[in-house]
């Protein structure tokens, strides 16, 4: 009986202890986040901005910090300048990046511009926003730009962009033709960006897209595709 009490006893402490540690630790997050969007000055605004690319890590995420937390008001047009006309491209890709966290209309139009931009990190985030936000009459700009994108890290984000609106004839068409086409190195991109691919989006594009699931390889791929 008494190791039973002991056992409960220590138990009950357990939990105690569990449940303080959550509690402090929900306090010292709260305490953490401002309880609304803060108002900065242009100048710091513009100072944070501009170290969102220092080298330092600590330096850059709290930058990004103080930008995420700026009222969008002030913080969105500041990043869409700095998208457009910044002239070191980490910042500029970097402001892209937290751009989207404040889910302004105006973030679309800078995805599209970027989509075009000699700089291969915006054109990653241009192509993964719009897997994320799919839109019917970006299919033909993405179609075109499959032929022309020869960035290594970019083009598995193009073909995830396309392959997120599977259910779309001219996407299918076009990633049928080229997951048999090309370099070694692309097709396997193809393969596996449509791979990684949700099953529900995926299946309007392969039916045996399970087969293929696995990310084995192109040709695997294609022998799949044809048995469809």
């Amino acid at each position: 009986m008494l190791r039973r009490a002991d056992s409960r006893l220590g138990l009950f402490l357990g939990v105690c202890c569990v449940l303080g540690g959550v509690r402090a630790a929900g306090a010292q997050t709260a305490a953490q986040e401002p309880p609304a969007p803060q108002t900065v000055s242009a100048e710091q605004l513009k100072a944070a901005i501009d170290k969102l690319g220092d080298f330092d890590f600590d330096v850059r995420t709290g930058a990004a910090r103080t930008v995420r937390r700026t009222a969008a008001t002030q913080a969105v047009p500041a990043l869409l300048q700095t998208v457009a006309e910044h002239g070191d491209g980490y910042v500029r890709y970097r402001a892209l990046v937290v751009l989207t966290g404040f889910n302004d209309p105006r973030t679309q139009d800078a995805m599209r511009e970027s989509r075009t931009s000699p700089n291969d990190r915006l054109r990653t985030v241009a192509y993964s926003f719009f897997e994320h936000h799919p839109d019917r009459a970006m299919i033909p700009d993405l179609v075109a730009a499959l032929d022309q994108e020869q960035g290594e890290f970019v083009r598995p984000a193009l073909v995830r962009a396309l392959a997120a609106q599977g259910d779309d004839s001219r996407v299918r068409q076009v990633l049928l033709r080229d997951v048999n086409r090309g370099e070694d190195f692309f097709r396997g991109a193809v393969f596996c960006s449509i791979a990684s691919v949700s099953s529900a989006r995926l299946s309007p594009i392969f039916p045996s897209a399970s087969a293929a699931s696995s990310c084995r390889g192109p040709s695997s791929f294609a022998t799949a595709t044809s048995a469809s």
